[in-house]
């Protein structure tokens, strides 16, 4: 829960009493997602890897991460919908 909308603030009277403000809340429900996939390597493609290839996979997969999270975190901020789930074969 979280607080929300804090009650306008009422001029002091001449006696100098406040009154009292009235503080509503929120329910903010979430739930967490797990995404991922597999890379198949074999021996024989690793010592066939001339051009590095799976060394940039493994970086190639870390800015997928980094781009989910930002794209999950900014639609959060922003309010809009929910990113979309890519199918996974």
């Amino acid at each position: 829960m979280a607080l929300h909308d804090l009650a306008e603030l009422a001029p002091l009277s001449e006696s100098g009493e406040y009154r009292t403000a009235v503080l509503s809340d929120f329910r903010v429900s979430y739930s967490l997602a797990e995404f991922g996939g597999i890379v198949r390597i074999t021996r024989r493609s690793i010592i066939n890897d001339d051009l590095q290839a799976f060394t940039r996979v493994s970086e190639q997969l870390g800015s997928a991460a980094a781009q989910r999270q930002s794209t999950t975190v900014w639609s959060v901020i922003t309010g809009a919908s929910r990113p979309s789930t890519p199918e996974i074969p």
